[in-house]
């Protein structure tokens, strides 16, 4: 009886294929499209000018003066920090859109989905609309907390604010260094929903209505003031001393802009992402007999 060889998803373009001995774990499609990107990395090192034909088409190679002199017109060198920024993102956006060549955008679609019904849920909803991202959110938040216990009581009731905004900040970095600029997307709506939450309790300052969340507490009911049993309010502790605590719904105000301009970043850079990818001239279709 012939031996049936299971199926794998490729890590890189989620295609399910039945892997060859020693062929490694991606498929075929993405070992060849790998292997024209090294060829074409490493072509520009190499002094001798000839002309190579790909699957892609005809190109020549290049000296390292020829390239440095190319490059020295395409993308000057940057003189200043304003002219590095200014040609940061170009790069970025460049590189984004050769990321996208060959991935499948059907599950990001959904997230993106997500993620825009949450948007619209934060305008739509009469009280705080609480997102699938809040839980995690609020769990960082008191994590923060104890994190910043032994350096002294007024940086333990910043920690939580600085922990929650230190986590979505990290995984942008984190996905930036594996390039997966569709989880950068994500990360920006999540730095997003952290704002929109650090608004709230910020323009609670002086009312001190919403319950607070203690560990080994419970929820302490809003309208508490007293700090009973050593439960305080953050921003009421925080902005209190330096004569902030007037102008708590002007900084909230700030805060939710900033959430609704930092959202739309996200929700834009996303969907480019995903229109690039079913442009994308090797894009993916929803092929049901490859989960077979």
């Amino acid at each position: 009886m012939a031996k049936v060889q299971a199926r794998v998803l490729c890590p890189r373009c989620f295609e399910s294929f039945t892997p060859e001995i020693g062929a490694g774990q991606l498929c075929a499609r993405c070992v060849e499209r790998e292997s024209d990107r090294l060829v074409q990395s490493q072509s520009i090192e190499e002094e001798p000018r000839d002309v190579i034909e790909t699957a892609e088409g005809t190109w020549t190679r290049v000296s390292d003066a020829e390239a440095s002199a190319s490059n020295s017109t395409s993308e000057p060198t940057a003189a200043t920090l304003t002219d590095a920024i200014i040609q940061f993102f170009p790069r970025q956006l460049r590189e984004a859109s050769t990321w996208c060549d060959g991935r499948m955008p059907w599950f990001r679609i959904l997230l993106w989905l997500y993620l825009a019904w949450t948007f619209g849920r934060h305008f739509g909803s009469s009280e705080p609309y609480r997102s699938l991202f809040d839980g995690i959110n609020l769990g960082i938040h008191e994590l923060g907390h104890g994190i910043f216990r032994p350096f002294g009581i007024r940086l333990m009731a910043a920690g939580g604010t600085i922990a929650q905004l230190a986590a979505p900040i990290a995984s942008l970095f984190i996905f930036r260094w594996q390039k997966d600029f569709f989880g950068i997307s994500v990360a920006i709506c999540w730095i997003a929903t952290n704002l929109w939450g650090i608004s709230v309790y910020l323009g609670d300052a002086r009312a001190q209505k919403l319950p607070l969340l203690s560990p080994g507490m419970g929820l302490i009911p809003g309208g508490d003031t007293s700090g009973m049993g050593g439960v305080i309010h953050d921003w009421n502790f925080l902005l209190g001393p330096p004569g902030l605590l007037k102008y708590d719904t002007i900084i909230s105000g700030v805060l939710a802009t900033a959430a609704v301009a930092t959202m739309l970043v996200g929700l834009a850079f996303g969907a480019w992402l995903i229109v690039r990818m079913l442009l994308s001239k090797d894009g993916q279709k929803m092929d049901w007999t490859n989960f077979s």
